[in-house]
């Protein structure tokens, strides 16, 4: 038997020159930065960081998006805004191996963090590089971050998971994001079910 397969997803088109435009190159990006969607306002649920209770998420059911404008009231802690590049390398470790994701071909590829900085922090760069998924639960950075307060109180492994399991306790609290110029992701469905695109 054969297998079908879809019909392939067409390239965006050069309208100039009647060419698909390369994922990644400059006019991509340019392409990409021109546009626009239709508001979200009417689907969107912005409650006060003190308003997201679990009472409130079981009022609202999940259905729609919700989006906390201000960090007031959710009982998290972030680093100050001056937390940089080099401050993740100090508390996670130079040498911590990490997936980077090439943007212009929308592959992973492994790099150690140290190398990534260097690349991050530095005026020449050859290709974008992306950090979108830097796990830092069981790093000294860790300490510097808690997560709001109605995630923990919903966290299935935090709360459910058992003391003594066959199965090595997932690490999925904390991401850190590392994004060069002209960064972005495809549209995908993030740990936890969240939908995402980072541009």
């Amino acid at each position: 038997m054969k297998r079908r397969r879809a019909p392939p997803k067409p390239a965006p088109v050069d309208v100039d020159a009647g060419r698909p435009v390369r994922t990644g190159s400059a006019q991509f990006v340019r392409e990409l930065r021109g546009r626009t969607f239709p508001s979200a306002d009417e689907v969107l649920l912005k409650p006060s960081g003190a308003q997201l209770t679990v009472e409130y998420l079981e009022e609202k059911t999940f259905s729609v998006p919700i989006l906390v404008a201000r960090k007031e009231g959710l009982g998290m802690t972030l680093p100050p805004p001056t937390f940089s590049a080099r401050d993740v390398e100090h508390y996670v470790g130079a040498e911590k191996e990490i997936e980077v994701m090439d943007v212009g071909r929308q592959v992973p590829l492994k790099m150690k963090l140290g190398d990534f900085v260097t690349y991050f922090c530095g005026s020449r760069r050859d290709r974008v590089l992306n950090v979108t998924g830097l796990e830092f639960s069981d790093t000294r950075l860790s300490n510097v971050v808690e997560t709001p307060r109605i995630v923990r109180k919903l966290s299935w492994v935090e709360n459910l998971w058992p003391g003594e399991s066959a199965r090595e306790r997932p690490s999925l609290q904390k991401f850190c994001l590392l994004g060069a110029r002209d960064s972005f992701t495809d549209f995908h469905v993030d740990r936890g079910g969240g939908l995402g695109v980072v541009p």
